[in-house]
């Protein structure tokens, strides 16, 4: 992983949205077990959780952001409502990661959509 040199190896890339949650740990746990690394696309609909964020990280995971609200009206409001609601996820994470190592600079660059839905004239 992470090479541009070609390979046969076959390689699944895992990634989890809508967290952190009560579940967070039982995931952290089998991927342990299993030796795999994922990428937890987040959110701060669970504020009691988000100290599972840094965990996350610390254990090799790649944290991305989903929203903060992952409110569909509140989020989908207007143009400032995403970036706003954007914003407030990029700065919870930014505030976990401030204790790693690796800070984004430009924090939209692991971010996943959410509800993103594509008509056939978009594509």
């Amino acid at each position: 992983m992470g090479t541009t040199e070609q390979s046969d190896e076959k390689v699944v890339y895992l990634t989890l949205d809508d967290g952190p949650s009560k579940n967070t740990q039982a995931v952290l746990d089998i991927l342990d077990k299993y030796n795999a690394k994922a990428t937890f696309f987040v959110t701060g609909a669970m504020p009691e959780y988000k100290d599972m964020i840094k965990k996350a990280y610390d254990k090799g995971h790649t944290i991305g952001m989903h929203t903060y609200s992952h409110d569909y009206a509140k989020v989908y409001a207007s143009v400032d409502a995403y970036f706003q609601d954007l914003d407030q996820i990029g700065q919870l994470v930014k505030k976990k990661r401030s204790a790693m190592f690796r800070v984004l600079s430009d924090f939209r660059e692991d971010l996943r959509i959410p509800y993103l839905q594509v008509t056939r004239r978009e594509l």
